[in-house]
């Protein structure tokens, strides 16, 4: 009976390491995908002529300029956006014929994620989506993407430590052959329905980065708005992996928290086991 307990103790404590371990595990499995899909996406950039690449960025162009012309209110963001018929969203600036049109780099918060047409929930698994109706991100006076992804996810950090951001930090959209950098300069937190900052602005290239917030409660949206600024002008930010993993990440700190109190939790039970344990081999004595 004693062997079975052992047994059974260490297959309970077996399972907590691998629950406990499962959020790292699967975040560097992510990441591993993350960095397959940003070589190939590369290799594409690095392959195609100069003339395939003109032909890509000429027909986002296009598209975000029918937008304009179309006046498409971004208040609703599954509208129809009664584009000419010939522009099919799905089918501009895809150029590995994946759903994958660019990468966004936050180097504060240790992120680079893949960014894909549309804000489905299948996309917002894989990564960041890009809201159809606002314009594609390639830059451009008077252009504002909308770039949304998930906080909280147990497979993958995704933006949940967007909140680390402040204004003056630099974030980067690697498009095709370009690297845009982008400057945060508004931070907003607001209800679902509080849209009235949904409008790009005629005189700034823009790009909104959107996520739930509060963590784990997810009742506003967390806006943090980047305006796009010359390389010439800032100096690329560099940031050790193991500091933006570890200090300050908001991911970290609740896993780290949850893992503490199911050990306090299993700690408890497992005091409370043996003492009833105790009493129960000393009722069978006096008997």
């Amino acid at each position: 009976m004693r062997k079975i307990r052992q047994a059974g103790m260490v297959v309970l404590i077996g399972l907590g390491v691998i629950l406990m371990g499962y959020p790292w595990f699967s975040n560097w499995l992510y990441q591993h995908h993350v960095a397959s899909s940003a070589n190939v996406y590369e290799q594409y950039a690095a392959e195609s002529g100069t003339s395939e690449i003109t032909k890509q960025l000429e027909a986002a162009r296009r598209y975000n300029q029918e937008l304009v012309n179309s006046r498409v209110m971004l208040t609703e963001p599954y509208c129809d956006t009664s584009l000419p018929e010939d522009i099919r969203y799905e089918e501009v600036l895809n150029p590995t014929e994946n759903g994958m049109m660019c990468f966004v780099e936050i180097p504060k918060i240790n992120v680079s994620l893949p960014v894909y047409h549309g804000t489905s929930e299948e996309v917002l698994k894989k990564g960041v989506g890009h809201m159809e109706g606002s314009a594609l991100p390639i830059g451009g006076v008077g252009n504002r993407s909308f770039l949304l992804a998930h906080t909280g996810m147990n497979t993958s950090r995704m933006f949940s430590d967007l909140t680390e951001l402040s204004e003056g930090d630099l974030f980067y959209i690697r498009v095709l052959n370009m690297s845009l950098t982008y400057c945060v300069c508004e931070i907003q937190t607001l209800l679902p329905e509080e849209a009235d900052h949904l409008y790009p602005d005629e005189n700034r290239d823009l790009i909104s980065l959107v996520t739930c917030t509060p963590y784990g409660v997810n009742t506003h949206r967390l806006i943090v708005t980047g305006e796009r600024v010359s390389d010439a002008d800032v100096k690329k930010v560099d940031v050790p992996v193991e500091t933006a993993d570890w200090n300050g990440s908001v991911w970290m700190r609740a896993y780290l928290n949850a893992i503490l109190a199911g050990s306090a939790m299993m700690a408890g039970l497992a005091v409370v086991v043996k003492v009833l344990s105790m009493f129960w081999k000393k009722g069978r004595k006096k008997c």
